[in-house]
């Protein structure tokens, strides 16, 4: 399953994850992953102007102007027994 994760810039922030698709093979999942991290990317350097987004691994850092970082985006591939969501409580 590719997860796609979003988290704030705050300390201690838990990523809020949806879905994005299952894949039959892990490395069709990766194939996917690494397409969507580019695609991200290159979508926010031409919409924001400037390189205030960086890719570390299987994250993108944004950046604000000044520096700071504003937020992530998280793409992971996991089993589809595995949600990074964390146990359902009953």
């Amino acid at each position: 399953m590719l997860w796609y994760g979003t988290q704030s810039g705050r300390y201690g922030d838990r990523p809020e994850w949806t879905v994005l698709d299952g894949h039959p093979t892990p490395a069709s999942c990766e194939a996917a992953r690494d397409a969507a991290l580019k695609d991200d990317l290159t979508g926010w350097q031409e919409t924001s102007g400037g390189p205030f987004a960086v890719r570390k691994g299987n994250e993108i850092h944004f950046y604000n102007r000044k520096g700071d970082r504003g937020f992530t985006h998280i793409y992971s591939c996991l089993p589809d027994t595995v949600d990074p969501r964390g146990p359902k409580g009953k």
